[in-house]
């Protein structure tokens, strides 16, 4: 039941971004290599639902909306410079910054 509701979910994600977004809103996928280099680089594991947002769209989003995730051409991925930026103020070591609203605050 619980893997039902899941891929329900994933596929209501996926008819968003296909009504909503342009293939320039996001990156594409990353490898699980990269996704392993994420993990390592924060010293966290990633959630699965994550994982499988960064398998298939990478990063980007649309409108207002950007999750953080993976990088292009060896660049280091967004989700890690933004989640080691919040860390220096204060963001516990277990938590990762995949949504960053701030700029919607000033």
């Amino acid at each position: 039941m619980e893997l039902e509701k899941k891929m329900e979910l994933q596929k209501k994600i996926e008819d968003f971004m296909q009504k909503f977004c342009d293939k320039n809103d996001y990156i594409g996928p990353i490898s699980e290599g990269d996704i392993q280099g994420i993990e390592a680089s924060l010293g966290v594991m990633l959630p699965e639902d994550y994982k499988w947002f960064l398998r298939t769209y990478g990063c980007g989003g649309c409108g207002w909306i950007e999750i953080e995730g993976g990088a292009l051409n060896g660049a280091t991925p967004k989700v890690v410079v933004e989640t080691e930026r919040c860390r220096e103020v204060g963001l516990p070591q277990h938590l990762i910054l995949i949504l960053n609203c701030e700029y919607l605050l000033s």
